[in-house]
């Protein structure tokens, strides 16, 4: 027979069998609870509580901020600075695969060098190309200083979710957190897109990057001061994989590269360089894999992140459904802009309803995913989450576009006109959402209640007999 045991803070685990454990069992139901629902140690007052929660919210107002509004000041900034069409999915997805494929090297950093570092010096790079994007003066600057600002996003985004995740236990609060979390994407979004209206309507396009910048710079000071440095600190432990690193990003930016640029090379899938830069990139993906699974003391990617019933089919449906997400931002933009000649106000009011929509699921899967890993993992699994979030949007993006050039090349001698291309783009969503569905009714991740972290469900399986 084993005794009662405290775990932690108070929390206590009766094993069947002992006179007390019905008292027990109720203790440590109140003192989850009550741990649930308290400020973090690490916020000694309310005024610390909301300047970090700020911080960290703000984050992913900008990253949804850089993304909308992009979208809906495109067609003008395209206009000023002479993008061809056929170039013009790059200034709009580029950015989605830099942060995608460099997220979970970053997520690494954040458990090797402290998610406060890592969140910092994120913003200051993001700050450092947002105004250099405004000085763009041709195509080829605008999506290179794009792509740079990928860099700094998949940098702070998965430290972001790192510090809440580490900083507040399952519960009320911490569900509450997450919560405006998740609205700050819907808020940062449609804020987005007013200013992306009013700059490409009433200003110049310039004053967008302007707008956003000052915004970053008020997200690193805030941080500076809020963050406490204890979640700053050194795991000399940890190492990065260079191997799976090597591997997963060039692999992933080769096959959105091939995918995005395919329909528009001169002559399409059959242009050398290509097929060439597909094959290699499936290639070093398929190593990726083997180096993941057998070769890394400490890869990227632990397969044990994929243990939580759910994650695999919840893994499926973020990287799908953003897709969905960016098939429709995209071509809707353009539609609505160059095939209806609505104004980019009137667009921005049309973008209204979509300010309650994929991010809803973006944060219920980060509560998830957060509590059902350990500590170890808070940066790895925000790093997952976020990167087949973004990856999913340039990824199905390239797909759409190579639908759509497909299309026209094989309806050359009609003639089609910008309507037609786009609807090719539009079905080829919807057909992405049928399967994303799919993915959301098979899986079942119940309520975020106030419970024990994996940590100490994971002591609790291994100290009691």
């Amino acid at each position: 027979m084993v005794e009662p045991r405290e775990v932690n803070n108070g929390i206590f685990d009766s094993s069947p069998g002992t006179p007390e454990d019905g008292n027990r069992e109720a203790s440590g139901k109140v003192d989850i609870e009550r741990l649930g629902r308290q400020r973090p140690e690490t916020l000694p007052n309310w005024a610390a509580e909301v300047g970090f929660i700020f911080a960290v919210v703000a984050s992913l107002f900008m990253s949804e901020y850089f993304i909308s509004g992009f979208n809906i000041v495109l067609p003008a900034l395209a206009n000023a600075l002479d993008i061809p069409e056929s170039q013009r999915t790059w200034p709009s997805g580029v950015i989605n695969l830099t942060t995608a494929v460099l997220l979970l090297p970053f997520a690494r950093l954040c458990a090797m060098y402290g998610g406060r570092n890592v969140f910092l010096g994120g913003h200051v790079w993001l700050l450092i190309w947002s105004i250099v994007c405004g000085f763009s003066k041709n195509p080829t600057m605008l999506i290179a200083s794009r792509a740079m600002q990928g860099i700094g996003a998949s940098a702070f985004l998965p430290a972001g979710l790192a510090l809440l995740g580490q900083t507040y236990r399952p519960g009320p609060r911490k569900n509450l957190v997450f919560s405006l979390y998740g609205a700050s994407a819907c808020v940062g979004f449609y804020f987005g897109i007013i200013i992306g209206a009013l700059t490409g309507q009433l200003a110049d396009w310039t004053v967008y990057f302007w707008v956003g910048s000052a915004f970053v710079f008020a997200v690193i000071v805030t941080g500076f001061f809020a963050i406490p440095r204890n979640l700053g600190h050194n795991d000399p432990d940890i190492r990065m994989d260079w191997w799976g690193v090597c591997t997963i990003v060039p692999g992933l930016a080769l096959v959105v590269y091939a995918l995005t640029d395919g329909g528009n090379a001169p002559d399409g899938w059959r242009t050398p360089y290509i097929y060439v830069t597909f094959i290699i990139g499936a290639l070093l993906l398929c190593a990726a894999v083997y180096v993941q699974g057998w070769v890394s003391a400490q890869p990227l990617l632990p397969g044990d992140m994929f243990r939580p019933k759910y994650m695999k089919r919840i893994s499926a449906f973020i990287f799908c459904g953003f897709g969905v997400f960016s098939i429709f931002l995209f071509y809707a933009s353009f539609y609505i802009e160059e095939v209806i000649h609505a104004t980019p106000l009137q667009t921005a009011a049309w973008f209204t309803p979509l300010a309650l929509g994929i991010d809803i699921t973006y944060n219920v899967t980060n509560v998830f995913v957060t509590t059902a890993m350990p500590r170890r993992h808070q940066a790895t699994a925000a790093g997952l989450i976020t990167s087949l979030g973004y990856l999913g949007m340039a990824f199905w993006l390239g797909v759409s576009e190579l639908a759509v050039s497909t299309w026209a090349r094989s309806h050359a001698a009609e003639s089609p006109d910008l309507r037609d291309r786009y609807h090719v783009g539009f079905w080829t969503g919807v057909g992405l959402a049928g399967f994303t569905l799919c993915c959301a009714l098979t899986a079942r991740i119940g309520r975020a209640s106030a419970e024990l972290t994996a940590d100490e469900k994971y002591e609790l399986e291994h100290t009691v007999a």
